[in-house]
């Protein structure tokens, strides 16, 4: 049985085939304003998605991608309760982060652990005794830069890769310095928090902002960029 595998994320979509319940092949990032090739659909069987949008819209985009096969939500297979969270409200506890659980839960034997994803979203998501012990939403290093130049004076400029730490000379280096220090400061602050608190966490992190900022964080991570597909090849083998 063959799957593909769409991750609709806040700004991109990614896609992944899967084979024989592993990932066989990346496909990246695809255009959801248009039908998937006919070649591409040739290489699977049945879809998963995993979202972070609406129900609205995850369904607008599907129709528009004219897939013509079986397609399963992670959220139809895949409850809160299964990842062992409990009362988390409205809206419900995110697709992808289901899946962080179902991928850390098969690669450590860690007791403890926890995930940072940083994306357009960046989420925190702590596991103890393998029960949600609690997490994080906070604003990714883009939407920062972003945000800042539409609601105030200030230029709307785009992120280095490296990041810029130091006094800040003009406008645009106090723009630059200022938010990639306080967006490392907020990450390890949050961090420090679950470890003051809980003994041994496993910590993973994963998300395109990862290497921008890999160097500028001491502490140990696994760094797993495929850490949601590793969570459908667990979800797969299951369905």
């Amino acid at each position: 049985m063959s799957w593909l595998g769409l991750d609709f994320g806040s700004t991109n979509l990614k896609a992944a085939l899967f084979k024989d319940n592993r990932l066989h092949k990346k496909i990246g990032k695809i255009d959801f304003t248009e039908p998937l090739s006919d070649d591409l659909k040739d290489e699977f069987d049945s879809v998963l998605i995993s979202s972070s949008k609406s129900e609205g819209t995850t369904n607008a985009l599907i129709g528009g991608l004219q897939l013509n096969k079986k397609i399963i939500k992670v959220s139809n297979v895949l409850s809160p309760e299964d990842v062992y969270v409990h009362d988390y409200g409205e809206p419900a506890f995110g697709e992808d982060r289901r899946l962080y659980f179902l991928a850390m839960q098969n690669m450590t034997s860690n007791n403890n652990f926890g995930v940072i994803s940083l994306g357009t979203v960046c989420t925190l998501s702590v596991w103890k005794n393998k029960n949600f012990y609690g997490g994080n939403l906070f604003p990714g290093r883009r939407s920062i830069y972003k945000t800042l130049g539409r609601v105030t004076s200030l230029p709307e400029i785009e992120p280095n890769f490296d990041m810029s730490f130091g006094r800040g000379s003009s406008c645009v280096s106090s723009v630059r310095s200022g938010i990639d220090m306080g967006w490392i400061a907020m990450i390890k602050e949050l961090k420090s928090l679950y470890d003051s608190e809980l003994d041994d966490i496993a910590w993973f992190v994963t998300g395109g902002d990862y290497p921008s900022v890999a160097k500028n964080i001491q502490d140990k991570y696994i760094n797993e960029p495929d850490l949601l597909w590793k969570g459908m090849e667990v979800l797969i083998s299951k369905i």
